[in-house]
């Protein structure tokens, strides 16, 4: 069995306690570890991981990628395994109430221009939908937000062509630019991105870029650590991912996005950039 990393477990501890309080026991965190392994059959240390992730410990700045894969990976199943339980339950909730009439049946949708009638997707999805609908447009703001932000100090400080310099932009993100310029290439009839290469990047690499060995410097003044950019992704990727591939995310899961973008603005909000390309 790994040992579950005792940095991740001592941080989880003071997370989960009550402002001005002790840590929490480890009796605490195994109960909320064993409702995760008795949904989804997962190692103790990944389920740790887990319970970590949701009380909002940045895993990224103690666990390496390898594990934040498989910790990724369980998170996706349980989501999965949650919502199928919710919506076994609502289910249940339904067949025991009174039949809806004829006028409750008919319910559209509406989607800009778009009329969803009941009859394409069930209330279940609805319902979500127009919940989603007021997520994606924080996810989209944060994540302009921060390519604004980085590329515009970039270009500043190190002219417009710093994306050239292979001590700011890795080798394996230059691939990763490559590879999603060729891809959108093959759809040529299709909306293409931002011209800048940096919009050819992941989220993730976005961080990467202002903790490389030239990029650092400048933003140094700007940032907690070289660590701290990460970790807000980190807390919002996870989301997005889910988002992006068309699954619901849950209240909790919607203020994390909230509230971890509110710390990003909060950080940058007077050291805008003074040049946006």
């Amino acid at each position: 069995m790994v040992r579950t990393n005792s940095e991740v477990l001592a941080a989880l501890r003071k997370k989960l306690a009550k402002l001005g309080n002790t840590p929490v026991s480890l009796q605490a965190i195994h109960q909320r570890r064993a409702k995760l392994q008795a949904l989804v059959p997962i190692p103790t240390d990944i389920a740790t991981y887990v319970v970590a992730q949701r009380a909002g410990v940045p895993l990224h700045a103690y666990l390496d990628a390898a594990t934040l894969d498989q910790v990724a990976t369980a998170e996706q199943r349980l989501r999965a395994t949650e919502a199928s339980a919710q919506e076994g339950t609502a289910a249940r909730a339904r067949e025991t109430r009174k039949p809806p009439t004829r006028a409750a049946i008919v319910k559209e949708l509406h989607l800009d221009k778009i009329k969803v009638p009941n009859a394409a997707l069930s209330a279940a999805r609805q319902t979500e939908a127009e919940k989603m609908a007021k997520v994606y447009p924080t996810l989209y703001a944060f994540e302009n937000s921060v390519r604004e932000f980085v590329d515009g100090h970039l270009t500043a400080k190190l002219g417009k062509d710093w994306d050239n310099d292979p001590k700011v932009v890795s080798g394996s993100i230059r691939k990763t630019v490559e590879r999603n310029k060729v891809a959108e290439g093959q759809h040529r009839y299709h909306s293409r991105r931002n011209a800048r290469p940096l919009y050819y990047t992941n989220i993730a690499d976005l961080a990467a870029i202002t903790a490389s060995e030239k990029a650092w410097p400048v933003f140094k003044p700007l940032f907690p650590s070289d660590k701290w950019l990460a970790a807000i992704i980190e807390q919002i990727e996870t989301s997005r991912n889910v988002v992006a591939h068309m699954n619901p995310l849950q209240k909790r899961d919607i203020d994390r996005i909230r509230i971890n973008f509110e710390d990003w603005l909060e950080q940058i909000k007077g050291h805008e950039p003074p040049i946006v390309p």
